[in-house]
């Protein structure tokens, strides 16, 4: 600042730059916000993985557009060194990093930035969003799932919960014995012109939890027979379970290991599909499984629900989508016995897909959890 002042230059642009980078990191983190913010740890994770150990030295403000784009171009091709030595990153992880920085440089022009300072994140199509994921089960393969799965212990039983309860994975992976509810009381209501008097849903899961982020919706879900037996069947772990996972190896903490027993799924699964193929007259060698994510069993489940004639509104609070503004301000009511009816129907139409019925049969056969 002296030399520029002796020279006769504006020192202004050079005073403090916005502070440390890491620091104001650190505090953006630390912001207060409202109401609990689970996915704060995931932006720590990122920042810490991927933007701190390039920017850590340097000032807020004198990181312009071509660092950031410097940035991404390391982590797309693989050049950020990771924790352990290796070498991490993909253009899916760029930009989920170059959405995070900016969140962050958002909230710090408004809140520190000074006058002259301008965001260094500037619109873009090439890191524009992907279209959101459109991949659901066919019934075929909702049939090689539930059968496949019923060996694969554990995970397994996950797979198939999830699939019955239409909720998030990672929802269903960490669900607590303490979250399922004997029965839960439904008030008195109006139905057809008709009162009908107050009465109690049994078993019922309740995912809530206090650090539900604000922007995943969690409500009450009504579990089907078929899906409390696939819970039942669940072993208890011989060690101690203080937590209460019910999904759990040794109870030291919820089911991991993902990856490997998904790959063990879908060769099974591709098995059960050439098995169906040769049943058929088809050339199995023919035959493959399209790729597919944990995430595509909610889809598929919201869809499997439409299919059998639940109301849109009603499948809609199956998933925890929240209601509209106005009705969310004024309506409370949970509707948990019409979820009922719609969870009951999924399971339904589960087993018809499983057994191969025809829809039009008229008739439903319930699958026990152990049945192929």
């Amino acid at each position: 600042m002296r030399t520029h002042a002796s020279n006769g230059e504006d020192p202004q642009p050079y005073r403090a730059l916005g502070g440390n980078f890491k620091a104001m990191v650190k505090r953006y983190i630390a912001r207060p916000q409202e109401g609990p913010q689970r996915t704060l740890s995931e932006v720590k994770r990122i920042f810490d993985c991927y933007v701190l150990p390039e920017w850590s030295d340097k000032q807020v403000e004198s990181i312009e557009k071509t660092d950031v784009a410097d940035l991404l171009a390391k982590i797309s091709e693989k050049k950020i060194k990771g924790p352990k030595g290796r070498m991490i990153g993909t253009f899916a992880v760029a930009r989920t990093v170059r959405v995070q920085l900016s969140a962050f440089y958002n909230w710090y022009v408004e809140e520190h930035g000074s006058e002259r300072f301008r965001s260094p994140i500037v619109k873009s199509r090439s890191w524009s969003r992907p279209q959101g994921r459109e991949r659901t089960l066919e019934d075929d393969e909702i049939r090689a799932i539930w059968r496949a799965s019923g060996n694969l212990g554990i995970y397994g039983a996950v797979v198939r919960s999830a699939l019955l309860t239409m909720q998030r994975f990672h929802k269903v992976s960490t669900m607590l014995k303490a979250d399922l509810k004997d029965r839960i009381k439904v008030p008195a209501r109006r139905i057809g012109g008709q009162w009908v008097k107050e009465f109690e849903v049994t078993d019922v899961w309740d995912p809530t939890r206090d650090d539900d982020p604000f922007n995943k919706g969690v409500s009450l879900v009504p579990l089907s027979p078929l899906a409390r037996e696939v819970i039942d069947a669940v072993p208890e772990v011989d060690g101690k379970n203080p937590k209460g996972f019910v999904f759990t190896l040794k109870g030291e903490g919820p089911l991991n290991g993902w990856s490997k027993s998904k790959k063990q799924l879908d060769k099974a699964m591709l098995q059960e599909l050439r098995a169906q193929a040769r049943k058929e007259g088809r050339d199995p060698g023919k035959v493959r499984l399209k790729p597919w994510q944990h995430r595509d069993l909610r889809r598929t489940a919201r869809t499997l629900m439409s299919r059998s004639e639940v109301p849109f509104d009603i499948a809609e609070l199956c998933m925890g989508h929240k209601k509209k503004p106005v009705e969310r301000t004024y309506d409370k009511h949970d509707y948990l016995d019409r979820k009922q009816v719609a969870f009951e129907r999924l399971a339904d139409h589960v087993a018809m897909v499983v057994h191969g019925l025809a829809a039009d049969d008229g008739k439903v056969v319930q699958l026990g959890s152990e049945q192929a």
